[in-house]
């Protein structure tokens, strides 16, 4: 019974995955249903995600609209950040830390430490980040907008002290550290063929790694434009043979490799929208001339 019970904890924590899911056991939907780590194959590619245990359990029809599957990289990748920018910003930290340590000099040895703990946060392996992440964190709620990370700062010194100096903190709490909640804005938004959480906020990234689909559409339309502007000659249907693509294609792409150059930029520099898809952006028709047009064209719907 007690290994039954173990390898129940360990499956539903997440603990013998191949791949760590940092959050497990700590997120909810905003019913209260506990998300459970879970992901699909495709194409030799391993996809993972956090689901509703009510998806798990029933139907969609049946599950209440609360329920939630959403990639789990967006997610961890979020939850990462914010507790980051928490740990060194050290107004905010001293804000929270002062209330429950009597000792000014204890909290600004905090503060530091919180700071060279951040910096050494991405070298730390995924299953410590984990144990780090669950002494810290008591839940994490997904709502329709936002995310909602309940703390506990009560539990930093045993994270950022070692067992022979916690006891120089402890004795100088004046009261129980209260719990503090981090909200992030987000939403719920269609990108390409799954929905995707939209997170708003001063230094929030939506997307963790180059849109490659995008440069390589770019990248044709700068090929099919160097083809039209050295023709000599040859149709549409001629150069569209010579990339080795349709003639109705060729055409499509050809009119991106005159996207204005800020337009250009903000793609390369992985900053556009996350649901302006290369899908998406392949479909639009009647490109605008005037690079100040062609902003509100292509975030239109």
């Amino acid at each position: 019974q007690s290994k039954l019970t173990t390898n129940r904890n360990d499956r539903e924590n997440g603990n013998n995955a191949k791949a760590t899911s940092l959050l497990a056991g700590l997120i909810y939907d905003d019913t209260g249903n506990r998300m459970t780590p879970s992901h699909a194959n495709k194409n030799g590619t391993r996809y993972r995600y956090y689901v509703s245990n009510a998806l798990i359990a029933g139907n969609r029809q049946s599950a209440s609209p609360g329920a939630r599957r959403v990639p789990a990289a967006d997610l961890e990748a979020l939850v990462d950040k914010r507790m980051c920018q928490f740990l060194e910003n050290k107004a905010e930290l001293f804000g929270v830390i002062e209330t429950f340590i009597a000792d000014v000099n204890e909290c600004n040895e905090i503060i530091i430490r919180s700071t060279e703990f951040v910096q050494q946060w991405p070298a730390i392996m995924q299953p410590d980040k984990r144990i780090i992440l669950r002494c810290l964190i008591q839940k994490i709620i997904l709502k329709r907008e936002s995310l909602e990370i309940t703390v506990n700062p009560g539990q930093l010194p045993s994270i950022l002290f070692k067992p022979e100096d916690q006891k120089h903190v402890e004795p100088r709490r004046k009261t129980k550290a209260a719990l503090i909640i981090l909200t992030i804005p987000a939403k719920f938004k269609r990108a390409g063929i799954e929905t995707r959480l939209i997170f708003e906020g001063p230094g929030i990234s939506n997307r963790r790694e180059p849109d490659r689909s995008m440069l390589r559409l770019l990248g044709q339309a700068c090929q099919f434009r160097e083809l039209v502007m050295n023709n000599r000659g040859r149709t549409i249907s001629q150069l569209a043979k010579e990339a080795g693509v349709g003639g109705s294609y060729f055409s499509r792409i050809l009119r991106f490799g005159f996207l204005a150059p800020g337009i250009v930029k903000t793609i390369l520099d992985n900053n556009h929208p996350v649901d302006l898809t290369a899908r998406r952006l392949s479909r639009k028709t009647h490109l605008p001339a005037a690079w100040n047009e062609q902003r509100n064209w292509l975030t239109s719907k």
